[in-house]
């Protein structure tokens, strides 16, 4: 067996040099290279900077975190400068660099780090604590304009423009919001109940667990309720006594209406996710398909077109 000495002071270090050589040889078959950045803290204000490098290998998209290092000190912008220069000097690739993918304005990003949907307020305990970053007195802004170098280099982060404009439509939705209140208590039900749980399980459905930074999920999560038949989801309801959580004819049209909205939104931010494919050629045909199918819902829907008309005005402002 190993000991933690030589398994702390020979395997690991061997292993990570072995990783860092198969690292520079990506970095040194690559003609052109693209970063994606980020800088984060956990709920302890421990930060740390990671830089992902992504380029076409024998016509093939390879994408490894070239490092994930923690950030001391005041966090500066010349302490994280200094830190990226490091990197980039240390795989040489500072002539190959093409672009360089930054999150958003740091005033945006506090804007949906904690993107609630409206009702589902309650659904999220105020002790829950799903969010692993907090506010940290990194300047962000400053540092990402200077690692770029000039606007040209340095493009903004899609998944994050997507959800500044779910943000923006989602601030006026109050006439739809009882029916969203209702799902939301639905799905914490089905994580609290265990009697609901197991009537769930019974008909072979389940409510997946939403999470408060991540949108999408609580997208899901309506989705998933209005899978449920009414008929079956309703008589659960009355059996354990929550007959003022059913769902009427009413709020299967509005919330029908909110997942035709917002559908392709959630497609988009799936899609900036992939692995293997590289996602910015998705942007284009992405915001056209989306821009010419709100106009389509906005001659079709009933009860959230002060939702329509607000993602329309963000999309194209």
């Amino acid at each position: 067996m190993t000991s933690r000495r030589s398994l702390s002071r020979t395997t690991i270090p061997r292993l990570y040099a072995a990783m860092n050589d198969e690292l520079k040889k990506f970095c040194n078959q690559s003609n052109f290279i693209s970063l994606t950045l980020d800088i984060w803290t956990d709920c302890r204000l421990r930060a740390f900077f990671a830089m992902t490098g992504h380029a076409f290998i024998h016509n093939a998209l390879k994408s490894y975190v070239l490092c994930f290092l923690p950030l001391h000190g005041s966090h500066m912008d010349n302490l994280l400068l200094q830190t990226y220069e490091n990197v980039v000097n240390m795989f040489d690739i500072q002539a190959k660099l093409v672009r360089l993918v930054t999150e958003n304005a740091a005033n945006y990003i506090k804007a949906f780090e904690n993107l609630i949907i409206p009702g589902f307020e309650h659904y999220f305990d105020i002790e829950d604590n799903d969010n692993d970053e907090a506010e940290s007195d990194i300047d962000l802004d400053c540092f990402y304009n200077v690692a770029a170098n000039s606007d040209s280099l340095r493009i903004s982060c899609f998944a994050h423009t997507i959800q500044l404009v779910v943000n923006d439509g989602l601030k006026q939705i109050s006439s739809i919001q009882p029916a969203l209140v209702k799902v939301s208590q639905i799905a914490k039900l089905s994580h609290t109940s265990i009697i609901f749980a197991e009537k769930l399980e019974n008909i072979g459905k389940s409510i997946p667990k939403a999470n408060k930074t991540r949108w999408n999920s609580q997208f899901d999560t309506v989705d998933k309720v209005l899978r449920i038949t009414s008929s079956e989801l309703n008589e659960m309801l009355i059996l354990i006594k929550r007959k003022d959580l059913c769902l009427l004819v009413k709020d299967y049209q509005i919330l029908n209406e909110f997942l035709s909205l917002l559908i392709l939104f959630a497609e988009a931010t799936a899609l900036t996710q992939s692995e293997n494919t590289p996602s910015i050629s998705f942007i284009a045909p992405t915001m056209l398909t989306i821009y010419h199918d709100l106009l389509y819902e906005q001659s079709n829907v009933l009860y959230t077109s002060s939702l329509c008309n607000l993602l329309l005005t963000s999309l194209v402002s």
